[in-house]
């Protein structure tokens, strides 16, 4: 962080601004009415529709690239449900940590959880796979509530401004535990533990960053082998959860049976195989609620089944 600041002396200024807006935002949030709050948190979510460019037409590719034959009217439809749901997201994750554990219980029905706790007994640990999808920053805290004798720790990048990533990092921690650093080994330190750790996969990875062209929601598409490599090496269960909003503020928190690794002899296959299942588990319950997915990202950015310029004139991953 020093260095940083040294070679441009006024990031660390514009980094406390942000984090202050940041806290100002969320601190408005909590305080005020909480249906009031949610439905600002959808009316954001909408307007960032409407107005916002990149993100939008971003995501018009991404349905189109699944659902090919929609029309217009589909396709927007979708996506203002999508982005409203992200915006009372935003806002319930801004509030959560104002919830004792049972109240945070009180708005979540599990379903599963027997997988993770079996999976458990083995004393390998889990790793939980899951999408940005729902509420998916609920789920650690959730479960750390409903399991106060399991490990359970995510794993996230490092955000740009340090102090913004202590704020999000104090609410990933909710409950205890920490947010770990997506480093092979803290991951394999964590499991040796016997925890469940919980990864983010629907996210490009390309290949020069460790990732394997497999097909997800019927392209292929560039996919962390991650999950797959280590449960290889560790033995850990790879176990698929996912969460939707019921009605109102009640979630659903579903662990999905653990998923086999095949052992077939042939390493790049059978991580190829293990992969590609991963995939069509998160695919299966993006395509029954397809609404509750966030559509933003560079996806199939580089995948041989959609044009080269499927993005436009986009640079980067992601």
């Amino acid at each position: 962080m020093a260095d940083r600041q040294n070679r441009d002396p006024t990031q660390g200024l514009r980094w406390r601004v942000e984090a202050g807006l940041a806290r100002l935002l969320i601190g408005t949030l909590s305080r005020m009415p909480e249906r009031a709050a949610m439905a600002a948190g959808a009316v954001g979510g909408r307007l960032v529709f409407r107005l916002s460019r990149r993100y939008p037409e971003r995501a018009r590719r991404n349905v189109r690239i699944v659902y090919p034959d929609w029309r217009d009217e589909q396709v927007d439809r979708l996506l203002r449900a999508s982005f409203a749901e992200l915006g009372r997201v935003a806002v319930e994750w801004a509030r959560h940590a104002r919830l004792t554990p049972e109240q945070l219980l009180a708005r979540v029905e599990f379903a599963g959880l027997e997988h993770l706790e079996k999976a458990l007994q083995r004393g390998r640990g889990a790793i939980v796979v899951t999408a940005h999808y729902g509420h998916w920053e609920l789920i650690p805290s959730a479960a750390r509530f409903r399991l106060p004798e399991v490990e359970v720790t995510p794993t996230g990048r490092t955000l740009g401004n340090p102090f913004v990533h202590a704020m999000v990092a104090s609410r990933r921690n909710l409950g205890g535990g920490v947010v770990l650093e997506r480093d092979t080994a803290e991951i394999i330190r964590a499991l040796r533990r016997n925890a469940a750790v919980g990864i983010l996969v629907d996210l490009r990875r390309s290949r020069k960053r460790g990732g394997i062209l497999v097909p997800f929601l019927g392209r292929r598409a560039w996919t962390t082998h991650g999950p797959a490599t280590i449960a290889r090496r560790t033995g850990a269960a790879v176990i698929p959860a996912f969460t939707r909003r019921i009605q109102g503020l009640r979630h659903r928190i579903e662990f999905l049976p653990e998923l086999e690794q095949p052992r077939g002899g042939d390493l790049h296959a059978d991580t190829a195989a293990a992969t590609a299942a991963l995939n069509d588990a998160l695919g299966g319950f993006i395509l029954a609620e397809p609404s509750f997915w966030l559509w933003v990202h560079r996806r199939w950015r580089g995948s041989p089944d959609v044009p080269p310029d499927v993005y436009g004139d986009e640079d980067g991953g992601g």
